[in-house]
């Protein structure tokens, strides 16, 4: 089972802000969808995970640079309640650990 993803790594972003610059850059905070609040939205960084399944989450809508918001989480590992582009979506909670988010941070807009 081959690991795929869309959008680039946290790790990839650091190094390419970071690299001979002295000017101040803004940290981008990324984190995975469901470390997200109920009713919070975020911008999709990247999406990791076996190839069929992230094909599926491109096909159903989510794709780097898609906002999208936490509905619900059910409780015990049960899936997640995403809205993206005006779509309901309930995923798999070990799957929606796999999409990983940008969120804005305190006193951004």
């Amino acid at each position: 089972m081959s690991q795929n993803h869309i959008g680039e790594y946290p790790e990839a972003q650091n190094r390419a802000c970071t690299a001979g610059s002295s000017a101040a850059i803004p940290v981008k905070k990324i984190i995975s969808i469901t470390s997200l609040g109920n009713a919070r939205k975020g911008t999709i960084a990247y999406i990791r995970g076996d190839g069929s399944v992230v094909q599926r989450l491109v096909d159903l809508g989510l794709t780097v640079g898609t906002t999208v918001a936490i509905l619900r989480k059910a409780p015990l590992g049960g899936p997640v309640g995403i809205s993206v582009r005006y779509t309901t979506l309930a995923v798999d909670s070990t799957i929606a650990k796999n999409i990983f988010i940008e969120v804005p941070a305190p006193g951004d807009p």
